[in-house]
């Protein structure tokens, strides 16, 4: 029985895993996307019986892992600054420079913030990561109007800091229930996995 059909379409599988890892923005998706694409690679290495294309994917199967592990195993720096939005530049050209980004997936998302909003900036390592904008609706409650965390930092470690490691900041200030609405199904998605439990057309985190 020939397999070479078969065959092919195990490379052709790799090769477009490759591709669209290198697409990814996160640098998190594209090591696991292109080491899966590497790992099937190095199958179709092996029943092709070529030794350099097996060879060379195994080495980019070890490579991904060794930055895998190194990701995960990295101690970051995390911190939020509040500002206010009242003729605040950097909040005005952050908004402004992702502003599609930001459309995509808060389409209900209104640019003009209020002043009486809790508007948080979180830095990882002092680079920029994200913003929240949290509307106060009631002296416990507070609506996350926008929870953006930038492409190249969409690997849950800032929901992470904000929402479990330091979900306490939120209760010194006297709040002990924030809630979204739905929005799409990558953010719905996003909000279930960090704890975020769906009430009706709303996500609801109560702090206990």
């Amino acid at each position: 029985m020939d397999f070479s059909e078969y065959y092919e379409a195990i490379g052709l599988v790799a090769s477009v895993l490759v591709a669209i890892s290198l697409m990814m923005s996160s640098l998190v998706k594209l090591r696991w996307l292109n080491l899966v694409g590497s790992i099937i690679f190095s199958v179709y290495g092996i029943l092709i019986h070529s030794i350099s294309v097996a060879g060379v994917n195994i080495f980019i199967v070890g490579v991904n892992l060794v930055y895998l592990y190194g990701i995960y195993r990295k101690k970051e720096a995390f911190r939020v600054a509040f500002v206010h939005s009242e003729e605040n530049d950097y909040l005005a050209d952050f908004l402004e420079y992702y502003h599609d980004d930001i459309e995509r997936f808060f389409p209900r998302f209104n640019f003009k913030i209020e002043e009486e909003y809790l508007i948080m900036f979180v830095h990882r390592d002092l680079n920029m990561a994200g913003l929240i904008v949290l509307e106060i609706k009631d002296a416990d409650t507070l609506h996350i109007v926008l929870d953006y965390v930038v492409p190249r930092y969409r690997d849950y470690k800032v929901a992470d800091y904000i929402f479990k490691r330091n979900i306490d900041r939120f209760r010194y200030l006297g709040y002990n229930m924030l809630y979204s609405e739905v929005q799409n199904t990558a953010h719905n998605n996003y909000l279930e996995k960090i704890g975020f439990i769906r009430e009706g057309d709303q996500y609801v985190f109560r702090i206990k």
